[in-house]
C-alpha cells in the first residue's frame, strides 16, 4: 500500500515539474526558410454571404430568383520552392490550384496561376499591402522568445469580402503539444473601404478567433483554423440592412 502511495506521488510530482517546465521554456517563432526547401499549403474555405434586407423588400427579389444566401467551398493547394533568402527575406515562387463549388447556382470551377512571394523570418510579407484577414491572423510573429502564457498585439491592415480595413489581432502561446506550439489568436476590425462602393453601409465590424500551431522543429506555422465574421449591416425599417458573412478558413502547411 505504502508502494503504491509512493508511485503516486511520484508521478504527480514528475507532472508538476514537467508542465512547470513547460511554462519556464522559452521558444524563438521564427520561420526557417532556407534555399531549396519545398512547402506544400493546403487551404479550404467555408464562405458563406447572407444579404439581409426588411422582409417585405426581400420577397420580389426572392420571387425574383436573386441569391440572397452566397455560399462558396473552396479548396487551395499550393506548391513553392524558396529560390533565394538573405538576411532580410527569403524569396519563394510556387503554384496554386483552386477549386471552387458555387452551391447556389451549383456550378464549379478550376484555376491555376503561378506566383512569387518575399517573407521575411517573423512571417512578414514583403511588400505588406492589404492581406486577406486570415492571412494576417499569423503576421509579424514576436522578435523576441516567448513562453507559454506570453501574449502580444499587432494592428494591420486587411482585405474581407466586404471591403478593405483594419484589425487588431491578440495572439496568446496557449500550451505545447510535443513538438507543437498552440497560439490563440482573436481580431476586432473595421471595414472602411468603399470597393463595393456601398458607404451608406460603412463603417462595418472584423472579428476573427481560431488557434494556429508552430512546429518547433520544423520552424515552420504547420496548422491554422479560423472562424471570421465580417458585417457591413445599419437599422432599416426594425430590421436590418446590408451584408452579413461567415468564413471558415483551415489551413494546414508541410515540407513538400
Amino acid at each position: 500500500m505504502l508502494r503504491s502511495l509512493l508511485a503516486v506521488l511520484v508521478a504527480i510530482v514528475c507532472a508538476v515539474t514537467a508542465a512547470s517546465a513547460a511554462r519556464l521554456a522559452t521558444y524563438d517563432l521564427r520561420l526557417r526558410l532556407s534555399p531549396g526547401a519545398r512547402i506544400v499549403e493546403f487551404r479550404y474555405l467555408d464562405d458563406r454571404i447572407e444579404w439581409k434586407l426588411p422582409r417585405k423588400r426581400l420577397q420580389p427579389f426572392i420571387r425574383a430568383g436573386v441569391v440572397i444566401h452566397e455560399e462558396r467551398h473552396t479548396t487551395a493547394i499550393s506548391h513553392a520552392v524558396i529560390v533565394s533568402a538573405d538576411s532580410a527575406a527569403a524569396s519563394l515562387r510556387g503554384t496554386a490550384t483552386l477549386v471552387t463549388l458555387d452551391v447556389p447556382r451549383h456550378t464549379r470551377t478550376t484555376a491555376s496561376d503561378s506566383f512569387s512571394a518575399r517573407l521575411t523570418e517573423r512571417n512578414v510579407p514583403q511588400p505588406l499591402d492589404h492581406p486577406d484577414i486570415e492571412d494576417a491572423a499569423t503576421i509579424g510573429l514576436p522578435a523576441k522568445p516567448v513562453a507559454v502564457g506570453t501574449c502580444w498585439d499587432s494592428r494591420l491592415p486587411v482585405t474581407t469580402e466586404l471591403g478593405s480595413g483594419s484589425a487588431r489581432f491578440h495572439h496568446c502561446v496557449a500550451e505545447r503539444d510535443g513538438d507543437l506550439l498552440a497560439i490563440s489568436v482573436h481580431a476586432d476590425g473595421t471595414i472602411t473601404g468603399s470597393e463595393y462602393h456601398l458607404p451608406k453601409l460603412l463603417p462595418g465590424t472584423i472579428r476573427l478567433d481560431g488557434i494556429a500551431w508552430y512546429d518547433l522543429d520544423l520552424g515552420l506555422i504547420t496548422q491554422e483554423s479560423y472562424r471570421i465574421h465580417d458585417s457591413l449591416l445599419k437599422p432599416a425599417e426594425n430590421e436590418q440592412i446590408g451584408f452579413d458573412q461567415v468564413l471558415d478558413v483551415d489551413v494546414t502547411s508541410r515540407p513538400d
